[in-house]
Parts: structure tokens; sequence; C-alpha cells
């Protein structure tokens, strides 16, 4: 007589419920989840390059020798940054991993969203020279943001949309291993912080990544708060030690024009009525400040500093002009 043991399938004892083996349909997804976690992971990478290729494609595209291979290495940091930061936010459990997700989202935002909305305004990035000059611009900057509030909002909210989704969907479809979850999450801030220290190709041409770019300059201010950049080096305003030049036959009082000289700092002519309009939409307040202005319409730049611009338009000293000491 055979036993109970004898008579159920491969050898199942009583008693045990038989294993559960996944079936061919879920066998044949695993390939496609891992398709699917692997495009998150680049996901970031190509927010950052389709905000750059919408901006400035033809130069990008024209890149060559140094600056194509500078380029190709801000790509590969921005890679290993943003698919290190995301691995780790993916896992489904843990505090950290919550911390690592906030963080993930705030620096995308910031670092894509910020750079956008330099761009539109300067037609360049924001880089480690002009976090130099911080602590120095940080009230015209906090100023400007707030007269532009819309703008600066509207310039963030889809690089923030794009990573919120992302870490939803990593948490989902990533599923990392719990070893190498643990170890990501150690390495990941690790990986942000020293992204701070990396030098790019900043200058000129500014063959990096918005986002590499952004994260050096945060490493550029970190250095200067911290009274690491050698001060000296930086090209700042001074006053001159030129002697005093008398006015030669100064007119009477009563015959000396009454000029009031507006300039805006910082802004391109195309983004603002020179002339006055009757529906001025750049800038509507100081249209409506001066209706009867007389508008300069051949104005050229003497240099690239705006320190340097206004020393020669109040004192009409060339911007090659040296210190007259004696």
């Amino acid at each position: 007589m055979q036993s109970a043991t004898e008579n159920r399938p491969n050898g199942e004892r009583a008693g045990t419920a038989p294993a559960v083996r996944p079936s061919a349909a879920l066998r044949k997804l695993v390939p496609v989840r891992r398709a699917a976690a692997l495009a998150l992971l680049v996901a970031p990478v190509v927010m950052v390059l389709t905000v750059d290729l919408a901006r400035r494609a033809p130069r990008v595209l024209g890149f060559r020798g140094f600056y194509g291979w500078t380029y190709l290495g801000a790509i590969a940091e921005s890679m290993v940054v943003w698919g290190t930061l995301l691995y780790a936010a993916s896992r489904r459990r843990g505090g950290w991993a919550r911390v690592l997700s906030v963080l993930f989202v705030i620096v995308l935002t910031l670092a894509v969203g910020g750079q956008r909305y330099f761009h539109d305004q300067y037609k360049a990035y924001l880089n480690v020279d002009v976090s130099l000059f911080a602590s120095n611009l940080m009230d015209s900057v906090f100023n400007q943001l707030l007269a532009d509030i819309g703008n600066y909002i509207i310039a963030k909210l889809p690089p923030l949309f794009v990573a919120v989704v992302t870490v939803l969907l990593a948490r989902r479809i990533v599923r990392p291993r719990r070893s190498r979850a643990i170890i990501a999450g150690v390495l990941a801030p690790l990986v942000l912080v020293g992204s701070f220290f990396v030098p790019t190709q900043h200058r000129h041409l500014q063959a990096a990544t918005p986002d590499v770019l952004y994260l050096e300059a945060i490493g550029g201010l970190i250095r200067t708060q911290l009274g690491f950049t050698d001060q000296s080096r930086q090209l700042r305003p001074m006053a001159r030690s030129s002697l005093p030049v008398a006015l030669a036959n100064p007119p009477p009082k009563s015959v000396r024009p009454n000029v009031l000289f507006v300039i805006l700092e910082s802004v391109r002519a195309d983004a603002v009525c020179i002339e006055p309009e009757e529906d001025c939409r750049r800038t509507p307040f100081t249209d409506r400040a001066a209706p009867n202005r007389f508008p300069l319409l051949q104005m050229r730049s003497l240099d690239s500093s705006t320190a340097i611009s206004l020393a020669v338009l109040w004192s009409g000293v060339s911007p090659t002009e040296g210190c007259i000491t004696e």
C-alpha cells in the first residue's frame, strides 16, 4: 500500500501548501520592468538634455574636440549623480529613502528650473564665476525674483513635476535589492556633494550640461562662504584713486539741465520698451512713469561687466584707463 507522500506529485508532503511558481506571463514581464527601471534612472538626464537643446541646440551640436569631450563628461557626471540618488530613493522602506526622495526632487528642480530661468534672462547659464559674487548679489537677485516671481515659478514647475513623477514611479518599478539600496543610500549624498567640486567647462562656450554647471556653482558658493576662495583673484568694483578734475567754466545754476538718466541693470534691450509705446507689455510700469522720455536707441556695450559699464557712464573714463595716482 502506497503512502500519501508517494501519491503526491514532486514529493510534496501532506499538510504543506504547494510552491507558488511565477507564471510564464509574469516571467515575460521581468525584462519589461527592467527596461522601465533603466528608463526611469536616465529620465533626469533626458530632461536636462531636452532643456539644453531647446535653448542652444546649434551650439551644443557644434561642440568639437576638447569641448565635445567636456560635454560628454558632463552628461556622464549627470547620469551618475541623478541615477545614484534616484536609485537610493526608490527603496520602498526606510526613512532615509524618503529623505533622499525629497533631496532628489528639490535639487533637480533647482538645478534644471533655476538654469532655465537664468538662461531666459541672460542667454547664458549660471556658473561658478557668478556664484563667487553671490555674497554681493544676494540682495539684487532676491529683489529680482520677487519682481518676477511668476516667471520664476513657471520655470520651476515642469522639472518639479518630472522629478515627483519619476520618484513615485521609481518606488514602484525599480525595486532595488536591500543590500544594493543600502550601498546606494550611502553613496548618493557623497556623489551629490562631490559634484559640487568637479570642474566643468563653464566659461565662454559653457560646454557642459546646465545641471552640472549649477552643481559646480553651488560648490563655488560653498568655497566662498567658507573662505577657501582667494578673494584677491576676484574682479570686484573698487574706488578709483584718480585726482579730482575741476569743471571748466561751469554754467550758472539757472541754465543747468535738469536730466534724469534711467538705466536698468542686466536687462536686454529687447525686454524693455525703450521708446514710449501705447500698449507696453514688457516694462509697463517704467513706460507709464516716464511717458515723455528721450529714448537712447544707439547705446553700445563697452565691456561685459555691469560694474564697469556704470563706472564708464558716471565718469566718462574709458574702461581700459588705468588709475591716476600722481
